[in-house]
């Protein structure tokens, strides 16, 4: 007993007392699971990184997009800033680069900040990386009569990093196998939110003078490779990339109905039944004029726009080959068209 489990209660000592008293095999054995133990232990410990399925149709072209670093000079800056806002009020998906890149979250933001400063969240539990959110206090879903794409959990940041991780550091799936994967939503906590600066958008101003602190964001964390399928929202939304890379694909509101929603009294209301990794249903839709998507490609300190009721296929981009795998980091506002909700 003590050989076998000499790893553990300081195996040298041990083996210096013993030596030329045990047969050679089971001092190299003791001495290989000694090796194989230390081993384990420097594995890296990556977060997951799915490739993503591909998708079936070829984008029509980008969105509006406006060059807005502080670096480009306050005249330049501006003038691009006004831009921007001409497109946003036309009603266009319009992409606000680099106009986050100076925040400090987009330097200072990684899991570890997040569990410093975020006690627990709302976390969705997926049998994939493809997390369709459905509402599970539907009767429908109550009574069993509707199978959820995904399940909601109250976790601990401690635990969702864990569960981030290949292997999810020892811990068992929660309600399916090993493909099972996470993504939290949490309003960011105020000192979270002290590193974003939203001043270029004029109903924060307003929002944060009349609150007396900062607007909160929708904070969404996930692993690269985690997407989230066609849906829409019912009020505008901005999304402003802190951390990783995220990709979207967007119809307009016009183009809902060949994209096949479910009933707004279904579980997966807003959701859409269009499956974009089908070739021959991106053929129909094709065929039936449902024309093709925005693409917006968003990179740290980057803000999209877009108008509500417009489709969206949102991708946290897997990490370039030979990178260390990034956490996707995201904060989202909603707005009635003045004033963020």
């Amino acid at each position: 007993l003590v050989l076998t489990m000499g790893p553990y209660v300081g195996w040298p000592g041990v083996r210096e007392i013993l030596r030329g008293r045990t047969p050679p095999e089971v001092e190299s054995i003791a001495q290989r699971r000694g090796d194989l133990l230390r081993s384990l232990r420097k594995q890296p410990d990556e977060l997951w990184s799915d490739a993503l399925p591909a998708v079936q149709l070829t984008p029509a072209g980008a969105v509006d997009e406006f060059d807005c670093l502080v670096g480009r000079g306050p005249e330049a800056r501006e003038a691009a800033l006004e831009a921007a806002w001409a497109s946003v009020e036309a009603g266009r998906p319009t992409l606000f680069r680099g106009v986050g890149a100076h925040w400090p979250a987009v330097q200072e933001w990684t899991v570890e900040t997040l569990r410093a400063q975020l006690r627990r969240g709302v976390v969705r539990v997926a049998p994939s990386s493809a997390v369709t959110f459905c509402r599970e206090s539907h009767p429908d879903v109550q009574s069993g009569a509707i199978a959820p794409p995904s399940r909601s959990f109250v976790m601990s940041t401690e635990e969702f990093d864990d569960r981030l991780r290949a292997g999810r550091r020892g811990r068992a799936p929660l309600l399916y196998d090993e493909d099972e994967r996470v993504y939290l939503q949490a309003l960011a906590p105020h000192a979270m939110m002290r590193q974003v600066d939203l001043s270029f958008i004029p109903s924060a101003q307003t929002a944060a003078a009349e609150r007396g602190a900062p607007v909160l964001g929708r904070l969404w964390v996930s692993a690269p490779g985690t997407l989230s399928p066609l849906h829409y929202d019912e009020q505008d939304s901005f999304l402003c990339q802190v951390q990783g890379e995220k990709r979207l694909l967007l119809w307009s509101d016009d183009a809902l109905p060949l994209l096949q929603p479910y009933a707004d009294d279904h579980a997966l209301a807003r959701r859409l039944q269009l499956d974009l990794t089908d070739a021959d249903e991106c053929a129909r839709l094709a065929a039936a004029g449902g024309g093709r998507p925005l693409e917006a490609v968003l990179r740290p300190g980057d803000v999209l726009f877009f108008g509500a009721r417009w489709a969206h296929h949102t991708e946290a981009l897997p990490t370039a080959e030979g990178a260390d795998a990034t956490p996707s980091f995201s904060l989202g506002f909603r707005s009635d068209g003045g004033y963020l909700l």
